[in-house]
C-alpha cells in the first residue's frame, strides 16, 4: 500500500509542477488515501506535506482539521487548526460550520462559543 501512494504521488508531484497554482492536489490526494485506501497513517503524512506546502490554504486547514479529530482522535490539533483556519479567513462560511459542527460534536466548548461560531457562519454565508 506505501509503494502504491508513494507512485501515485511522485506522479502528483510531477503533476504540481506542471500545474502550479493548484495548492489543493496533496490535500485532495490525503483525503482519497484516508476514505479509499483507509491509510490514516499514510494520509497523515500527505496532509503534513501539504501543510508545509501550503499553511494557510482554508481547505487544507479545514480538512486536516476534521481528520485530526475524527481518524486521528487529536483534538488538540483539530482546535488548533480550525483556529488557523478562522483566523485567516474569519469570513469563510464552510470553514466556520465546520468549526462549529466539531464544537457542537465534541462538546467541549460551552453553547456561548458554539452559538458564537455557529452566528458567524450564518452571517459569512449571507455576505
Amino acid at each position: 500500500m506505501e509503494e502504491r501512494a508513494a507512485t501515485y504521488h511522485r506522479h502528483q508531484e510531477r503533476r504540481q509542477t506542471e500545474l502550479p497554482g493548484r495548492p489543493s492536489l496533496q490535500t485532495e490526494f490525503a483525503e482519497f488515501v484516508n476514505e479509499v485506501w483507509v491509510e490514516p497513517s499514510t494520509a497523515d503524512k500527505y496532509y503534513q506535506s501539504a501543510m508545509r506546502q501550503s499553511p494557510y490554504d482554508i481547505r487544507l486547514l479545514t480538512s486536516y482539521a476534521q481528520f485530526s479529530w475524527k481518524q486521528l482522535h487529536d483534538k488538540d490539533q483539530a482546535e488548533d487548526l480550525y483556529q488557523k483556519a478562522i483566523q485567516e479567513s474569519p469570513d469563510n462560511s464552510d470553514a466556520l460550520a465546520s468549526y462549529a459542527l466539531f464544537l457542537w460534536e465534541s462538546e467541549s466548548e460551552s453553547e456561548g462559543e458554539v452559538e458564537a461560531v455557529k452566528n458567524a457562519a450564518v452571517v459569512a454565508s449571507s455576505v
